[in-house]
């Protein structure tokens, strides 16, 4: 029974998720700021993928500031995108 309740659970959040990504993508279609977009995709890319190693199994991502000024400059609909795609196109080892 727990199993099941933690299946159901992640799924149905996995799915929120997914709903936010596709109303994002909806919405930046209709914008038209896709420079300013690639620009903080990229700064997220490059930051996801230079993390501060502290020990051997943690480290700390700076991406959270990324996302922070994102939510400054744009629509809280662009945020999720610009987190998703800096995390999905992360690079281990640079």
């Amino acid at each position: 029974m727990k199993e099941f309740k933690l299946k159901s659970y992640t799924i149905a959040i996995s799915l929120v998720g997914l709903v936010t990504l596709v109303v994002s993508a909806l919405h930046i279609a209709k914008a038209d700021m896709w420079f300013e977009l690639l620009y903080f995709v990229f700064l997220a890319v490059l930051t996801e993928s230079m993390p501060i190693i502290i020990n051997k199994s943690t480290f700390i991502s700076l991406g959270f500031a990324i996302g922070l000024a994102s939510m400054l400059l744009f629509d809280p609909l662009v945020v999720p995108m610009v987190i998703a795609l800096g995390t999905i196109l992360r690079v281990e080892k640079i």
